[in-house]
């Protein structure tokens, strides 16, 4: 009988946990962390998991942040055009600049040659926006990567290649031949539309799926031609529209032969138009109903 008695008493105070609501914030605000290693963004502020979360939660990062944390705030320094074994220093960003044409062989260190200050996992960082400027990998010695092909800048698209220090060498990480040409992707592929009311040069871009609206009288000169280029040139003028090829180039105009260099093609109405298409590196194949060799 006591021992029933005893069970009874015992089973008024008890308690169902099961049936506690649950605060996870309880737990993570509880429960301490190990704060001897928190040297970045955490600190010895952060004693438990919600406070550590909580810290977490605050940072923000933009391509800003990024660039500076991954090229030390971003100083961009120089790279002379004309030095074929430019220094470099690892987390460096450099730039291309000059008017020397110039293969670059190697990256040296600060000590005049290519391995002293480098370890491996070091890397910079380089802008590549001259034409004079190319980077040797065909010779796959002291650079490799991008399938062992040359690498040449052009002026109007910059390119960003990233190299990285292993064994003795620079490998680029994120070239690919085929794919490095800065016009491969978008400035061979989206439509560019230019507005032109005098004599202009066009840039090699707009000569990639390009559309040119002319409204005054020009001369619009092309800046040279190769495989696959395309550009439409619509004339909104009375006033004559020539397209002019480079003086080695020539143009094939609705079939005729392209015999005979530095020709051009003349729109004299508003609402003509022509459209070239570069079939080689040296012709191009052009198109109009309105058109008139020059």
């Amino acid at each position: 009988m006591k021992k029933l008695i005893l069970f009874l008493i015992l089973s008024a105070f008890a308690v169902n946990v099961y049936a506690l609501p649950f605060n996870s914030n309880t737990r993570a605000e509880h429960s301490k962390t190990d704060t001897d290693s928190f040297t970045g963004n955490l600190s010895t502020a952060d004693t438990t998991t919600q406070k550590a979360l909580d810290t977490i939660d605050d940072i923000t990062l933009d391509s800003t942040d990024a660039l500076n944390e991954l090229f030390e705030g971003v100083t961009v320094a120089v790279i002379t055009v004309g030095d074929t074994t430019p220094p470099v220093a690892s987390g460096g960003l450099y730039i291309t600049t000059g008017a020397t044409t110039v293969e670059v062989l190697d990256f040296y260190d600060s000590g005049d040659d290519n391995d002293g200050d480098f370890s491996d996992g070091d890397f910079f960082g380089l802008i590549v926006e001259d034409a004079d400027f190319t980077i040797d990998f065909s010779t796959g010695t002291n650079i490799k990567g991008n399938a062992d092909t040359d690498f040449t800048g052009i002026a109007a698209n910059p390119v960003l290649v990233i190299f990285v220090w292993r064994s003795g060498v620079w490998y680029c990480t994120n070239l690919n031949s085929g794919f490095s040409d800065p016009l491969t992707f978008a400035a061979k592929t989206v439509m560019k539309v230019t507005l032109i009311s005098g004599n202009d040069t066009l840039e090699a871009n707009e000569q990639y799926n390009g559309r040119v609206f002319v409204s005054a009288a020009s001369v619009l000169n092309a800046a040279g031609v190769a495989e696959g280029m395309e550009v439409v040139i619509v004339s909104h003028t009375d006033d004559d529209v020539d397209f002019n090829p480079d003086d080695a180039d020539q143009i094939s105009l609705n079939g005729a032969a392209a015999d005979t260099a530095g020709d051009a093609v003349r729109l004299t109405n508003t609402g003509e138009i022509l459209t070239c298409t570069g079939i080689s590196a040296s012709v191009w194949n052009c198109v109009s109903d309105a058109g008139v060799a020059q």
